[in-house]
């Protein structure tokens, strides 16, 4: 789906004639999702494409962003998220983590993140 999503936004937001540049249409869908874990999801879909292959430079700088970014795992929610919306948006993250498409070292940056946060909170770290 992200990498369908890059397509269209390539197509909609270029010039006649001059489709977006892959990392300017990352970076546009960014801008255009609301949460934190939206974006996070979004980062992890991608990198498991060939999409993602081509821009990894990018899609890691920005995931490390948004990763690095959290200071609670609230954060991963807009403020004023239900606890049932945070809970969610939790489980989407690692339920796209378990994917096997998902690399390794992109996995790693938000594994590391929940990781600080949860120690930040004195909670049990989950891997």
């Amino acid at each position: 789906m992200a990498e369908a999503v890059i397509r269209r936004i390539r197509v909609v937001m270029g010039s006649p004639g001059r489709d977006l540049a892959v990392d300017e249409a990352v970076a546009t869908t960014l801008d255009n999702l609301k949460s934190r874990a939206e974006k996070i999801g979004f980062l992890l879909d991608l990198s498991a494409t060939e999409t993602g292959a081509k821009c990894k430079a990018t899609a890691t700088r920005l995931l490390n962003a948004q990763a690095n970014g959290m200071k609670t795992i609230r954060d991963l929610v807009p403020a004023g998220s239900s606890p049932h919306a945070l809970a969610s948006a939790f489980e989407d993250v690692f339920r796209r983590l378990a994917l096997d498409t998902v690399p390794a070292d992109v996995k790693g940056i938000v594994l590391k993140a929940l990781a600080r946060v949860s120690a930040a909170a004195k909670l049990p770290a989950t891997a």
